[in-house]
Formats: structure tokens, sequence, C-alpha cells
């Protein structure tokens, strides 16, 4: 396993509710992975984009704002993106920064034959009230996420009945399930060690 400072995974609650139960789950998950590698939540002022139009994308400030979010993400070693479900679809929240996000390598020279996501583990995670978990919006992720060169893993983490383990912290859930999820969490980090080696190898190259 890499050392810690090496490997950094990003956790994207794709809600803009200040106390969403996808930013629990990002705390919750976040503490799961504990020491094992760096871990940032990113936050809606990380963001901080309008909706996607081809006719700004390369005006003050947003052109700024998403070079420094596009960097961030292509350093990170694997993503995990918390999303709710809105009519059985992604956060419209996440469509629109993934949609930032894919602009760089087709507007800027510099960022030509890279990817925020491109052979980047991700994991897709959760949390709903109702019975879902999530489930219906986890799917039009994963072809999103897919789409744009993510590496997808084939496990995800779906909360249903959020309100009844919400706490204090993110989420108290029965220790069977918690254990289960920080199993999946622990798969994920090993899963992006890969992706981090390379990322230092690049690193010390261009020194």
């Amino acid at each position: 396993m890499q050392g810690r400072g090496l490997m950094t995974i990003l956790l994207f609650p794709a809600s803009l509710r200040k106390d969403s139960h996808q930013h629990a789950l990002a705390v919750t998950l976040k503490a799961l992975i504990g020491a094992r590698c760096e871990t940032e939540i990113v936050t809606r002022k990380d963001v901080d984009l309008p909706l996607y139009d081809q006719d700004i994308e390369q005006d003050e400030p947003w052109k700024t704002r998403l070079e420094r979010l596009y960097e961030r993400f292509c350093a990170a070693s694997g993503v995990i993106f918390i999303t709710p479900e809105h009519n059985g679809q992604v956060s419209a929240y996440l469509k629109n920064t993934v949609d930032w996000l894919s602009r760089p390598p087709r507007i800027d020279p510099r960022y030509s034959g890279s990817g925020a996501f491109a052979g980047k583990p991700v994991l897709l995670a959760g949390a709903t009230t109702g019975w879902s978990g999530a489930l219906l919006a986890l799917s039009q992720a994963r072809l999103l996420l897919a789409y744009v060169g993510g590496l997808v893993r084939a496990e995800q983490i779906c909360v249903s009945d959020a309100d009844h383990w919400r706490s204090a912290e993110g989420f108290a859930f029965e220790p069977a399930f918690e254990d289960h999820i920080a199993a999946v969490a622990a798969r994920f980090v090993e899963a992006c060690e890969p992706q981090a080696a390379t990322h230092a190898v690049q690193m010390e190259m261009s020194r």
C-alpha cells in the first residue's frame, strides 16, 4: 500500500443541501477509510460553477475555477461519487459538474490527452429516504462516468431509509452493514493504489 500523503481519494457528495444525506455519507466513508490514505470532501464552494454553457466556458471567473477543480480531480487517485436520486436520475449538480470537468482537454492544449476521470477508479454510493437507496440514480451515474473514462467499480453502496440511520456525525449503521461498507471502501482504496503509483512516477519525471 502507498504511504499516506501519496494517495488522495476525493469524495463528491452530489447534493446542494447543506445537511444532505449525501454529505453525511461522505463523512461516514471518510471516517471508515481512516488513515489508509488522504481523503478530501469536495464541497459546493469548491465547485462553484454555473449551469454549463459552451458560450461561457472560457470566460472568467469560470475558466480559472474550472482549471483549479480539473487539476484537483486529475491529481486524485480515485473518486467516490455520492448521489441522491431525483426522479430516478442523478442530481443535476452531479451531471453539471461532470459536464464542466469533461471540457478542459477539448478547449485547452495544456490538458490535451488528459482527463479528470480517464482510467481512474470510481466508486458509486447514494442515500435516499425511501427504499431504493438511490439504485436508479446509480445506474445512470454508472453510464455517465464510464462514458467519460472512469473505471466504475461493480460494487456500490446503497443506503435506504436514510433518516433512520442519521447521527450527529453522519450515519450510525447496524454493525453488519457498517462492516460491509467498510469492506467495500477498503477494496476501493486498494484498487486506487496503481493509479497513485502511476501519478507518483509522473510527478517524479516532471521534476
